[in-house]
């Protein structure tokens, strides 16, 4: 049987959690990634716009998974599916319900960094934007990092849900790491500062079944 075939930009991005999932899966898969046009060669990925000239993916868009024989796209769809397929989304109905829950608002909070990110603002817009968003406690980050303290905090387990890993807590971890390192770069704030039990969640999953690859995956 051939291995998985993941493809995506040259980056962590959106895919990098699927990466994630296949390693604590233990999963050998191929990693796609399309090169950086030439220097001097401007506009759009020169390589991705070949993929979506090619109609493979019906949206165009990636992620997109290769497997099985069969083709699979959108970020979140494609976690939840992996995630049923080895073991990783949940055990009953209730807690299928509280990953799809957890996954559903970080894709909220992920969704408004995107669009701040890659919205048409200047730079200096978008730090601005992006800083207002980190402080709004009502629409911005901290609801977002208060509703997985919250979470976080009352499991005996070390998971989001349930007594083993699953793909919500690795895309908990990756939204929410990555958003710590953005802002350490930025400003040296710490988002974990008030939200203990999120932190200790998050570097439980980093000395898990994922400790190996994050200590030796790409840096960007």
């Amino acid at each position: 049987m051939s291995k998985p075939v993941l493809t995506y930009f040259n980056v962590r991005g959106r895919a990098e959690m699927i990466r994630m999932l296949f390693n604590a899966a233990g999963v050998e898969f191929e990693d796609v990634r399309f090169k950086p046009n030439a220097e001097g060669v401007e506009g759009p990925n020169a390589e991705f716009m070949e993929f979506k000239k090619s109609g493979k993916c019906p949206t165009g868009q990636v992620p997109f998974l290769e497997m099985d024989g069969k083709s699979y796209y959108q970020t979140l769809a494609i976690m939840r599916m992996l995630g049923k397929k080895y073991n990783m989304a949940g055990k009953n109905a209730d807690e299928e319900y509280q990953l799809d829950a957890i996954t559903a608002t970080i894709g909220d909070a992920q969704n408004a960094v995107v669009g701040i990110m890659f919205g048409p603002f200047s730079d200096e817009e978008k730090k601005k934007k992006m800083g207002e968003w980190m402080a709004d406690e009502m629409k911005g980050m901290p609801r977002y990092l208060g509703y997985i303290e919250k979470i976080a905090a009352g499991s005996s387990t070390g998971f989001l849900v349930g007594d083993s890993l699953t793909y919500a807590d690795i895309y908990a971890y990756d939204f929410f790491t990555t958003m710590q390192g953005r802002v350490k770069d930025q400003s040296g704030a710490d988002i974990f500062e008030k939200t203990p039990a999120l932190a200790k969640f998050c570097n439980g999953i980093a000395e898990g079944k994922l400790k190996t690859y994050l200590a030796n995956r790409p840096a960007q």
